[in-house]
C-alpha cells in the first residue's frame, strides 16, 4: 500500500490547538500576550509602546494574578463552548487517518489532502450506510483474523464483547495496547476483546509487526477498506465499542482510555443487567 494512504499520528489537543486559532479566536488570542505580562504591568491592546498614560487608552490596569486567572476562567469556558459548539466528542488522545485530515500547510494553502482515491467507489458505497448508534445491534460482518480464522461481528454470544478500533502508527495505540492485553487476560472468561485494524489506513506487514512486538493475546482482526469502522464514525484511532451480552452496542468511545477508565468499562459490561453507566 502507497505511504500516501496511511495516516499520521495527530494528537486531538493539537487539532483543538489549531482549529481553535480560527474559529475561537478571540478567547485564545491572548494567550499569546501572557507571556508580555511577565515583564509588563498589563495589556495595552490600543496603546501599545506608550509611555504617556494619556495615550494609552486601552490599557488594563488590572493586577496580573487577577488577569491571569480571568484568562485562564475564559480559557475553560472557551475550549468547552466551542466543543458543544462543533458537537465534538474528541476528549481522549487520538490519531487520524491521513485522508480524514488536513495538515496545517494545507489547511492554509486551501487544498484537501486526497489520500487513498483508488477505493472512491467502495467508499461511496460505504457512506450510505447508517450510522450504529448506542442501542443498536452489532451488524453482521465477517472479518479475517491475523490467525487466519473468520469472525462473525454480528453472530449471537455468551460474552460481552470490546472492540478496538487501531493503527500500526498510531502512538494512543501503542499506548493502550499493553493495558488492553492486561485486562484481556484478567476478563476473558467474560469478556472478548477484538482489536480491529483498518488496513485501507495501515500495510499488513505493519499490522503484523505491531501484533508481533507487544504480543497481543486478544484476537487481531483485519476490516480492510474500513466498512466496520465508518458505521462507527471513522474518524480516529483509537475508536473502541462496547458490545454487551445480547449483541447491543452500549456506548462509541473515541480516544485512548487509561487503565482504569477501561476496566470499569468492561465490569460494567459483565453485568446482565441494569443500565450501562456511561
Amino acid at each position: 500500500m502507497p505511504d500516501s494512504v496511511q495516516g499520521t499520528s495527530f494528537n486531538i489537543e493539537q487539532h483543538y490547538s489549531k482549529s481553535a486559532n480560527i474559529r475561537g479566536f478571540a478567547v485564545f488570542l491572548p494567550l499569546y500576550r501572557l507571556e508580555g505580562l511577565e515583564v509588563g504591568a498589563g495589556w495595552a491592546p490600543y496603546g501599545e509602546g506608550k509611555s504617556n498614560p494619556d495615550e494609552r487608552p486601552g490599557d488594563w490596569t488590572v493586577k496580573k494574578v487577577v488577569f491571569i486567572k480571568f484568562l485562564m476562567v475564559m480559557l475553560v469556558v472557551g475550549v468547552a463552548s466551542w466543543g458543544v459548539a462543533t458537537n465534538m466528542t474528541y476528549t481522549y488522545a487520538t490519531s487520524v487517518p491521513a485522508n480524514n485530515m488536513q495538515t496545517q500547510e494545507e489547511h492554509e494553502d486551501g487544498e484537501r489532502f486526497e489520500a487513498g482515491k483508488g477505493v472512491d467507489t467502495e467508499l461511496d458505497a460505504i457512506e450510505v450506510m447508517q450510522k450504529i448508534q448506542p442501542g443498536q445491534p452489532l451488524p453482521s460482518i465477517i472479518l479475517k483474523g491475523l490467525d487466519g480464522k473468520s469472525y462473525n461481528m454480528g453472530v449471537k454470544r455468551d460474552k460481552a464483547l470490546v472492540i478496538s478500533f487501531w493503527a500500526s502508527w498510531c502512538d494512543p495505540c501503542r499506548l493502550e495496547a499493553p493495558v488492553l492485553n492486561e485486562l484481556y487476560s484478567k476478563y476473558k472468561h467474560d469478556v472478548d476483546v477484538y482489536g480491529i485494524n483498518v488496513i485501507r489506513y495501515d500495510r499488513l506487514e505493519d499490522v503484523q509487526k505491531f501484533s508481533r512486538s507487544l504480543n497481543l493475546q486478544f484476537p487481531v482482526l483485519l476490516d480492510e477498506q474500513g466498512a466496520l469502522f465508518e458505521r462507527f464514525g471513522g474518524g480516529a484511532f483509537p475508536t473502541h465499542v462496547m458490545v454487551d451480552r445480547l449483541g447491543q452496542v452500549r456506548e462509541i468511545i473515541i480516544g485512548m482510555l487509561s487503565e482504569r477508565e477501561l476496566e470499569r468499562k468492561i465490569e460494567l459490561l459483565q453485568k446482565k443487567e441494569g443500565a450501562f453507566e456511561v
